[in-house]
């Protein structure tokens, strides 16, 4: 086969790595703070389902070489609308929890600007990120901070329980 494993892993690894998001991770966190283990099985089954979910995504487009797009549009006419719908409001879920949770971050940082103003900030700087076409140089950046940000979120809690 002549590939090393890390080329064969890495790869699964940074999609692992980037499908548990800010969002899982403070709302497992919260959940654990409140309520102890009581929620950790629903934790266990939301990785599960959404270990299952990609799986059967990622192996829709290897074995048909179709996006998912296109295979809710081999479904028919209902099936692009529902999802199209259901994509949509998922959409403004998903960005309001990423502007608020960066919001969150930078109001315990800078408490002197209100919440709703960094959550604001954040929403127009990442509006202007993928407008101006320079995600690339962004994406660069985040490879470079994501290392020490693991770090200290993986190392730090050990070394502070000592």
């Amino acid at each position: 086969m002549g590939k090393s494993k890390w080329t064969m892993i890495g790869p699964g690894l940074i999609v692992a790595a980037n499908g548990v998001g800010a969002g899982d991770l403070v709302a497992a966190l919260v959940a654990g703070t409140n309520y102890g283990l009581v929620f950790m099985w629903a934790i266990i089954v939301g990785a599960l389902f959404k270990f299952v979910l990609n799986e059967g995504v990622g192996r829709w487009h290897l074995l048909s070489g179709k996006t998912i797009f296109e295979g809710w549009q081999s479904m028919g006419k209902w099936a692009s609308i529902y999802f199209g719908v259901y994509a949509i409001i998922w959409g403004f879920v998903y960005g309001a929890a990423g502007t608020s949770s960066c919001a969150l971050a930078m109001s315990a940082m800078i408490p002197s600007i209100p919440l709703w103003a960094w959550a604001v900030i954040h929403g127009v700087a990442g509006f202007a990120i993928t407008w101006s076409g320079r995600f690339q140089l962004f994406e660069r950046v985040m490879n470079v901070l994501v290392w020490p940000a693991y770090s200290l979120t993986a190392d730090l809690p050990v070394v502070l329980c000592r």
